[in-house]
């Protein structure tokens, strides 16, 4: 609110945030994309020269979006990484099964890493993904993450848990 109104669309604000977020010490943004032709494909290119201004690494929270599939997130990857993303968040990789993934995420560019949106280690390790990630930090605390986590290095997969610093759920409302 101190920043005044907000607006994804605003490059003034997109580069005031990206600047912030760069001397917080942050180093990759993930931003939500909706597939080719939505609204956050249409501001990504603004977004990446933010955070190439001020040295951020971009990264994608692949969504559900419609008409999703295996064989659409195969080429989604390939136009991703074109724009120089290395990082892939799949939120929703269950929507298929670990056989349809296996294929994307063996034929996905070298640069790029795939992580599933899921607490699953091994549909994660048979989809082929690189890592695995939490996503509700609700639900996730430090004993299962060093579970999973562990699950996850004995499977030679990344293992990012999902974390909100300063999160309080009473004063949300959610507990």
């Amino acid at each position: 609110p101190a920043g005044g109104p907000y607006s994804s669309d605003d490059r003034k604000v997109v580069a005031r945030q990206m600047s912030e977020i760069a001397s917080a010490g942050i180093d990759e943004v993930v931003v939500s994309w909706w597939g080719r032709g939505s609204a956050e494909d249409a501001r990504l290119p603004m977004v990446l020269a933010a955070m190439r201004a001020d040295h951020l690494r971009p990264a994608v929270h692949l969504e559900p979006y419609p008409g999703r599939s295996p064989a659409t997130v195969a080429q989604d990857l390939t136009y991703l990484a074109s724009l120089g993303i290395r990082d892939v968040y799949v939120y929703h990789p269950l929507d298929f099964p670990a056989s349809d993934w296996a294929p994307v995420t063996a034929q996905k560019p070298p640069s790029m890493r795939l992580f599933a949106g899921t607490d699953l280690v091994g549909f994660a390790a048979a989809a082929g993904f690189d890592g695995f990630y939490t996503y509700d930090f609700l639900d996730y605390g430090g004993a299962k993450f060093v579970r999973l986590c562990q699950e996850a290095h004995a499977q030679h997969l990344l293992c990012g848990p999902s974390v909100g610093p300063g999160y309080d759920g009473l004063r949300a409302g959610e507990l």
